[in-house]
């Protein structure tokens, strides 16, 4: 542009300076959301009922989660606990293990505070997350399968009061957590403190999260069948956005598509990479990279934080108002069967009757399973829910699920190269943190499907049917338990298929390799029987899944912290080194991570030392025969109480 051209509507953007608007725009932007909440207030006003906002749902959801079999105070007591007793570890490892030498007691307390800090905002918005999901997905899906969503529609109810009543209802059940977990929180100003700017980030994107998974679920469940299918549908959506700017942010590996239009000698003031990075603005793997990086170059963090925090919060209130008011405007719609709902069309006749399909393709798109077997329980069990995506032989799928195993190798080694710390080394220990991945998700999935193979039956009173069948009680929970593992399929030829490559491209130590081939037959052992002894005595399948989320993490936690401070007694009596006593225990209570760590760490550096390997290699053997001891013992203990249901229902 010459200097005798007119500046145009972007040099004049530029050229305004935010602080001297700011004072007029910030009042004015407050009125507007103001007024805006007056007016939605004021169109919710009704002359007879008064404010229709929540409806009558609110109070029924309060009134059935105050009947529940276990008080509300059994489970707030329970997560303050866990957080105590995560305190207590976190202080035992950072004060007791110092392993860059003596440091002054003070900033070693804060270091504890701090880490203690990250590690229960990780958690709690996790939980906060999964809890969300789990409440609000199902709140209209449970109506239409109990088939009483037809009936509650002829109402004079409004959309908003069906979905904002339900979910307001089990609102208290989000907030146990949070508010049982604040006496906690306020110990650590004892112990060195947090700075406020980090708890104000913590919260405000924990609440904006909620919110956003919120109004995800209730677009989910409004199309959805069930609630199982509308919480999976929720959970989708949430993976297809993380994964997909994930994909987008690979493009800063190639300059010239990042920078476009500026790499072609284009100005402009927008860029591809500026639009990825709007796009990942709710991305939070993405943000906390991006916040991260700003920090190393110099930023301070407080700031930098709180920026990305408002940032992210916006996002997902955005995503909140689209999703909810979709899913208020689009309920009756939805009820009724219009489009974009998830019903599908009618299978057409099988292709050897009169009236075959014309078009041949269409028949070859219908849903395949294989025929039953010998074992039909089994069966169900590992074609229940996913159906045969690429050929009803599992054989063929095991392949396919193999080579895309062994593409996650090259995919993590590319992204590590854009990731600190950059190069083979950094990226050795990501490709074996992503196998371990692997293996401990296929130990979830065992547990989470067997959790629900007992208590879906009994939810749906199917199980009475099953016994009449004459397999008996033993073989009944055997058969389930070899389908759940075997429905894993995909997961095991992934992880081989990952573990291949890792071996052949140098990448993954032939120790890590033999570590997790034959832990991850224990642990899923032990999954399955941990799921089968809490869905036996559950009398629905989301129930037995919380009672072993709600179990099973406090119970860790707990063993560990009491282990942690017996081995710093018989540390300091019997004079051994608390560093190595403290990895033997962490190795045996979630093996084989370390093992995997260690052995993908390059050589030469301080994880790769034989001082390190060796009590690792001890508490993974050891922790292998604990959890296969406790394999059995929860597997008989299904077994017997199985046995006590079926002798009352005979």
């Amino acid at each position: 542009m010459s200097p005798a051209d007119p500046p145009g509507p972007l040099d004049r953007l530029r050229a305004l300076d935010p602080e001297r608007y700011a004072r007029r725009l910030a009042p004015a932007g407050a009125a507007l959301c103001l007024l805006g909440l007056t007016l939605l207030l004021v169109g919710c006003l009704s002359r007879d009922e008064g404010l229709l906002v929540l409806g009558p749902f609110a109070r029924a959801e309060l009134v059935r989660a105050a009947r529940r079999k276990w008080p509300p105070a059994l489970w707030r007591a329970s997560y303050a606990a866990t957080a105590f007793a995560l305190l207590g570890l976190v202080y035992l490892g950072v004060i007791t293990v110092d392993p860059l030498g003596r440091r002054p007691t003070g900033i070693r307390l804060e270091a504890a505070a701090v880490v203690f800090f990250f590690l229960f905002v990780v958690t709690q918005f996790g939980y906060l997350a999964y809890l969300t999901v789990q409440l609000v997905a199902p709140v209209v899906a449970e109506e239409r399968e109990a088939k009483r969503l037809d009936f509650l529609l002829v109402t004079d109810l409004r959309n908003r009061e069906v979905l904002l009543g339900k979910a307001v209802g089990r609102l208290p059940q989000l907030l146990d957590p949070v508010l049982a977990s604040l006496p906690i929180l306020a110990l650590l100003p004892l112990v060195g403190g947090v700075p406020p700017g980090f708890v104000l980030a913590a919260g405000l994107a924990t609440f904006a999260t909620v919110l956003g998974l919120a109004g995800v679920s209730f677009f989910c469940s409004i199309y959805s069948e069930t609630g199982p299918k509308a919480v999976a549908a929720a959970v989708g959506v949430c993976f297809a956005y993380l994964g997909l700017g994930g994909l987008l942010c690979l493009l800063a590996l190639l300059p010239s598509v990042w920078t476009f239009p500026s790499s072609l000698g284009v100005s402009s003031p927008v860029e591809v990479g500026d639009v990825v990075r709007a796009v990942n603005t709710g991305n939070l793997p993405a943000v906390a990279f991006d916040t991260a990086r700003s920090v190393m170059l110099g930023a301070e963090p407080e700031p930098a934080v709180i920026r990305a925090a408002r940032r992210y919060s916006l996002f997902q209130f955005g995503a909140f108002a689209v999703f909810g008011l979709l899913a208020v405007a689009n309920l009756r719609r939805a009820a009724a069967g219009a489009p974009w709902g998830l019903k599908r069309p009618a299978a057409p006749a099988p292709a050897d009757g009169p009236d075959a399909p014309a078009n041949p393709r269409a028949a070859r798109r219908l849903p395949v399973r294989p025929p039953v077997w010998a074992e039909p329980v089994t069966w169900y069990e590992m074609y229940r829910g996913p159906r045969p995506v690429i050929s009803p032989d599992w054989r063929k799928e095991f392949g396919r699920y193999a080579v895309l195993g062994a593409l996650m190798v090259p995919a993590l080694y590319l992204m590590q190269l854009i990731l600190p710390p950059s190069g083979p080394s950094g990226a050795r220990m990501t490709i074996g943190m992503g196998v371990w991945g692997v293996a401990f998700g296929a130990v979830v999935g065992a547990a989470g499907r067997a959790a629900v193979a007992v208590a879906r039956e009994r939810e749906k009173d199917t199980l009475d049917a099953l016994i009449l069948t004459g397999l008996g009680c033993r073989e009944i929970l055997r058969q389930k338990r070899r389908g759940c593992v075997a429905a894993l399929h995909g997961v095991f030829a992934g992880l081989l298929g990952a573990m291949a490559a890792g071996l052949l491209s140098l990448s993954l130590h032939p120790l890590a390799a033999a570590a997790v081939l034959l832990t991850t037959p224990v642990h899923v052992a032990f999954a399955t029987s941990l799921g089968l002894f809490f869905s036996v005595r559950a009398k629905a399948a989301p129930v037995a899944v919380r009672n072993m989320a709600l179990s099973v993490g406090p119970a860790l936690v707990v063993v560990l912290v009491v282990l942690g401070a017996v081995v710093s007694a018989v540390g300091w009596w019997a004079g051994l080194p608390e560093q190595q006593l403290y990895i033997f225990l962490v190795a045996a209570a979630i093996p084989p991570a370390e093992i995997v760590l260690v052995g993908s760490a390059p050589p030469g550096t301080p994880l790769a030392s034989g001082d390190l390997m060796a009590p690792m290699l001890a508490g993974t053997a050891v922790g292998t025969l604990i959890y296969g001891g406790l394999a059995v013992v929860l597997w008989r203990a299904a077994v017997r109480r199985f046995e006590r249901e079926w002798e009352v229902r005979q």
